[in-house]
């Protein structure tokens, strides 16, 4: 065992590292370089830093962090960091050009790039919006969740799982429909891009029922993508060259009332599903 640092396997090619309590802020970089070298050779391409115990980053060290994720970017791979605390968050930034590295905010499954931790303190619009409401109707929430399997028969459980609580909400059949789309839409999406890296995991479907808002959660451990990517999607012109790619998340868009997409590899990426009951 190392003693600098704890090293937790996640997925067949990810590590996550964890600095214990003896690792100085000077040998940080230097083990870190040695550890990556040693499992990349292995054949590891995914990484992720576990910063909860580390109060101070220097220079050099983020520093170490770019040439790493560079490194690894180039040979399809990714490096991520976890549990960044928030009063060092913009010293990091300051050393991040164009926020290149991906750090995901604290918390078992939520994530967030650089870019979105840059843009506005780690929360989107929407983000923001949902714990919100979470915080102040506490004592009004409920969840629910159900697990399917990488098969696209499976998909309908999910979707009656869902569909059954917004009818008990108050929510009219149109609107059922609506959601049952876009149930279906982003569960078959999961299943798609990460039933061949992950054959054996699991979809994750939860529903969170506040007063008059239903939250929905898709988890998958793919790959993930940069939602900015497909903000803008034209169908005619996707239509007239036979392209499919991203039309799921444009039809989710058009059924829900608001929509966010959260990256992380390591819990599970996580796309949020927001429906508002109005009569």
């Amino acid at each position: 065992m190392n003693k600098f640092f704890q090293i937790e396997q996640f997925r067949k090619d990810g590590l996550k590292f964890i600095p214990t309590a003896q690792a100085s802020e000077d040998q940080l970089p230097i083990e870190l370089i040695a550890l990556f070298d040693k499992y990349e050779k292995d054949g590891f391409r995914l990484f992720a830093l576990d910063l909860v115990n580390v109060s101070r980053l220097s220079a050099e060290f983020v520093v170490t962090l770019l040439e790493l994720t560079a490194r690894l970017r180039r040979k399809g791979g990714n490096f991520m960091i976890y549990n960044l605390h928030y009063d060092i968050l913009e010293d990091i930034l300051t050393f991040n050009p164009k926020n290149y590295l991906e750090i995901a905010t604290n918390g078992p499954h939520a994530g967030v790039s650089a870019r979105t931790a840059a843009r506005d303190s780690g929360m989107s619009t929407t983000r923001t919006v949902v714990e919100n409401k979470r915080k102040a109707r506490h004592s009004d929430l409920k969840v629910d969740r159900i697990e399917i399997s990488y098969d696209e028969d499976e998909v309908y459980k999910a979707c009656n799982f869902v569909t059954s609580r917004a009818a008990e909400m108050g929510f009219g059949e149109n609107e059922v429909s609506r959601i049952k789309i876009a149930v279906y839409e982003a569960c078959l999406n999961a299943i798609q891009h990460t039933r061949k890296m992950n054959p054996g995991d699991k979809v994750i479907v939860e529903v969170e029922l506040m007063a008059r808002t239903l939250l929905i959660n898709v988890y998958d451990r793919g790959i993930g993508f940069d939602p900015a990517d497909t903000r803008e999607y034209d169908v005619t012109e996707a239509a007239s060259h036979r392209k499919t790619g991203g039309m799921g998340l444009h039809i989710i868009r058009r059924a829900m009332d608001e929509v966010d997409y959260i990256e992380d590899y390591l819990h599970g990426n996580k796309l949020v599903m927001v429906k508002h009951l109005r009569n």
